[in-house]
């Protein structure tokens, strides 16, 4: 039996009231020579505090060095996605950074898994300033595009005509103004979670808020999409996951010209200028202003095989150490 994820001498704190929102803190234990950096995780769809299951070691090693983890829960986490939208998130997330809990740190990472990347490119672009001048990175594990994802499960599925459907009518009620009105709960691709037109259009349209890393954008979308990175202080490291089950074969066996498309859009610079090797993240590899790299057999949330997550933990840990 595998063991329970634990996050021992976590601190559960609320960041605002009325409602009442969570997060939870890991603070270093003993002194150490860095101060006032932190790290802030947002998991995917459906996820919530402890997930993925890899977070609690994470925070683990980031207090090893003297770094602190947070964790909130999101008026989107769980099944809350539905109706909620980045724009949404990245308010919450100014309320997180800003409560007395966290407002000492100078230094932030923000860490996203799945659709928590697009979180963090969003808040890089739509955060308060003052708050956004804090990030000084941030790491993208499993950056994918819930587009395309849903048109390989429709096709798995025999299931287009369903997605096409559902499509059109999210697209006609956004016209008519009732975008935040619920499409039916048999709408394909979102685990039956009710969701609103809009929310549903962010997912599966080109060029929606959530269309951040799809294979089948022009440079020229990227630069629209994430090139805002390149006029803020942060780094970027994408991490993606080789066996990853939410992303078409034909694009995880190619990830490496993904990654120099994406790499260079959020330099502000067209895939066209440089190799993808330049952008390639090693150890002992200059820093750039944005780099990627490949856990080879990782799934979506590296929960197989054995060891993938431990990869990960590292590489994040020695990207955050570089930006002390």
């Amino acid at each position: 039996m595998a063991t329970a994820p634990c996050m021992e001498g976590a601190v559960l704190f609320a960041y605002k009231m009325k409602p009442t929102m969570c997060a939870v803190l890991m603070k270093p234990s003993q002194p150490t020579e860095i101060k006032d950096s932190l790290l802030l995780f947002v998991p995917g769809l459906t996820d919530g505090l402890l997930c993925p299951a890899y977070t609690c070691k994470l925070a683990k090693e980031l207090n090893k060095v003297g770094i602190s983890f947070c964790q909130p829960i999101l008026s989107s986490s769980y099944l809350g996605f539905g109706t909620s939208s980045l724009d949404n998130d990245v308010s919450e997330l100014d309320e997180v950074f800003s409560c007395s809990m966290l407002s000492s740190y100078k230094h932030i990472i923000i860490a996203g898994h799945s659709t928590g990347c697009q979180d963090a490119v969003h808040y890089l672009k739509h955060g308060r300033s003052d708050l956004v001048e804090k990030v000084k990175g941030i790491i993208l594990q499993a950056p994918a595009s819930d587009r395309e994802s849903m048109v390989m499960e429709v096709e798995n599925d025999g299931n287009t005509t369903q997605f096409h459907t559902a499509v059109e009518l999210a697209t006609s009620m956004c016209k008519e103004g009732n975008g935040q009105q619920l499409l039916p709960r048999d709408t394909p691709c979102v685990f039956k979670t009710p969701i609103t037109a809009e929310r549903y259009l962010s997912f599966a349209g080109k060029m929606g808020p959530d269309d951040k890393f799809s294979s089948d954008l022009s440079d020229e979308e990227l630069l629209q999409q994430v090139g805002h990175i390149a006029d803020t202080n942060a780094r970027a490291l994408l991490v993606f996951s080789g066996a990853d089950e939410y992303v078409p074969p034909a694009i995880s066996s190619n990830f490496d010209d993904l990654g120099k498309k994406l790499c260079s859009a959020m330099c502000g610079e067209l895939a066209t200028k440089r190799v993808s090797s330049y952008y390639k993240y090693e150890k002992d590899k200059e820093l750039k202003k944005s780099n990627y790299s490949i856990i080879t057999d990782g799934s979506h949330a590296l929960d197989s095989p054995q060891g993938v997550s431990d990869t990960f933990v590292t590489l994040a840990l020695d990207f955050t150490l570089k930006l002390q």
